[in-house]
């Protein structure tokens, strides 16, 4: 199967291409978001709950992977896109956004993609895979605690450390397009 990627370079630089006008190409569908999930440093995925809400150990290094898609009008339904941008907030359990949260945090931001070949590696979560390059199926699991954007590529992580010991809170993943949002979230107690 053939397919073309769609890059502009202005002044030495990549850009959106997306950004420039053309009548024919329109992205007005909103991204999938098929699963999330938190995991500790060694990769290991919480999935221990009490009363429907995960567990997660207070003040240690945590990352949050979100396997979803994107899509743009007229494509068929087995096109899967890579995503924009994504990023998380830390909402309580009344919604508010959680002290230090007022917005979301924006990690993954593909408007300048870093010119470094390790970055994949980092932008991507573990168990992602494309057909082509021989995995079963297409799986794109974005760590968002990660930081991959403005040109630059960076391990991260999210700590807890600030957040009370049974602290209930609802980590609410927000993929961010144009005029798009879409949120799926997992209810948490901090042990």
């Amino acid at each position: 199967m053939y397919h073309t990627h769609l890059t502009s370079i202005v002044g030495g630089a990549e850009i959106n291409p997306l950004v420039l006008p053309s009548p024919e190409l329109r992205d007005a569908v909103q991204p999938t978001i098929r699963d999330v999930q938190i995991l500790g440093d060694d990769g290991v995925v919480f999935d221990r709950a009490q009363q429907g809400r995960l567990l997660l150990p207070a003040g240690a290094p945590l990352h949050i992977a979100v396997e979803a898609y994107d899509q743009m009008n007229g494509n068929q339904k087995r096109r899967q896109l890579g995503l924009y941008r994504a990023g998380f907030q830390l909402l309580t359990v009344e919604g508010k956004p959680a002290p230090g949260f007022a917005d979301s945090v924006i990690n993954m931001d593909f408007e300048r993609l870093p010119d470094d070949p390790g970055a994949t590696k980092i932008a991507y979560a573990g168990d992602s895979g494309i057909t082509v390059y021989g995995s079963k199926t297409m799986r794109m699991r974005y760590e968002i605690t990660t930081r991959v954007r403005d040109g630059l590529a960076k391990r991260g992580a999210w700590y807890t450390k600030g957040l009370r010991r049974a602290t209930t809170f609802c980590a609410a993943l927000r993929s961010i397009m144009a005029a798009m949002r879409r949120e799926r979230g997992v209810t948490c107690r901090l042990r």
